[in-house]
């Protein structure tokens, strides 16, 4: 699994998640077990350098053969015109004239009709797929978050977050320990109401919204510096990491160096927290 947070106040957007990767393996019973978690998965990426757009990642690490980071770069190269789109397509971003909502749309059709659907069509087990795409349209006043969710049950259009000035956060992946923290109560507060009380699931989901409404914490503030959004997203996900370690049951699925990106107006796309497997003294310009 993972951590995977985005997070929106007035001065831009920022995109921060762990490194872990879980490997699971089908059981002789058709269950699922973890076989192995790995810690150095990139999750987070510039989708076009030289403009304010990112893209993120959470739920299952690759598709087939290919990891979501290859295919990232993939897309990349696509909206740069180094390789056209699917289908020949041009998908070369005009940097004059361009709208996040667009990128969300081209992300959603390679990810998940390109590669996603072909890749899993007809099988018993289909793993879930999220992304954000995020940044600023071209002379557009606020930054822009888009959701892109793919599981068993298809994958709807890109839903943009915190439309014109709206501000706020999502958690992508394992949100409990972030959930808990600003909502005073675990997401599942709503089945162990139905399940203890004998509500009705409407009661249910009434009550936990009294109480959300009630215990929740303001902690991300609309106007707050940006350097503070940037803690704050790297905090929610290192809370998550050493909230998974001290479980008392199962694999430590959220891990790994923290990566953190910031996506402003003016200075566009920033890594603040990045790993790198090369030294970059020895490839100053990059890997290759």
């Amino acid at each position: 699994m993972t951590i995977a947070v985005s997070l929106k106040v007035h001065e831009g957007v920022v995109l921060a998640s762990d490194s872990a990767s879980t490997l699971a393996q089908v059981q002789s019973d058709g269950t699922m077990s973890v076989a192995n978690v790995y810690y150095n998965v990139n999750k987070i990426a510039n989708l076009v350098k030289g403009l304010p757009l990112g893209v993120m990642t959470w739920g299952s690490g690759s598709i087939g053969p290919e990891s979501i980071s290859t295919l990232f770069k993939d897309l990349r190269q696509m909206l740069t015109g180094e390789r056209p789109g699917p289908g020949g397509a041009d998908w070369k971003v005009d940097f004059s004239d361009y709208a996040v909502a667009d990128i969300a749309d081209r992300a959603r059709e390679f990810i998940y009709q390109t590669k996603y659907a072909s890749v899993f069509e007809g099988n018993d087990q289909v793993p879930d797929l999220g992304l954000v795409v995020a940044g600023y349209s071209t002379d557009g006043p606020h930054a822009e978050a888009y959701k892109i969710e793919m599981g068993s049950s298809g994958c709807p259009s890109p839903t943009q977050m915190w439309p014109g000035a709206e501000c706020g956060f999502f958690v992508g992946g394992q949100p409990a320990a972030v959930v808990r923290l600003v909502h005073g109560v675990d997401p599942k507060v709503t089945k162990v109401l139905v399940d203890r009380f004998d509500l009705s699931p409407e009661k249910a989901g009434q009550l936990a919204e009294i109480m959300r409404e009630q215990l929740s914490v303001p902690l991300v503030q609309e106007p707050m510096p940006f350097q503070d959004a940037l803690d704050l997203a790297e905090f929610f996900v290192d809370l998550t990491s050493r909230y998974i370690r001290f479980l008392p049951v199962g694999a430590t699925t959220v891990g790994g160096p923290i990566e953190v990106a910031g996506i402003t107006k003016h200075e566009g796309f920033k890594w603040v927290k990045r790993k790198q497997y090369y030294s970059t003294e020895l490839n100053p310009d990059g890997p290759g």
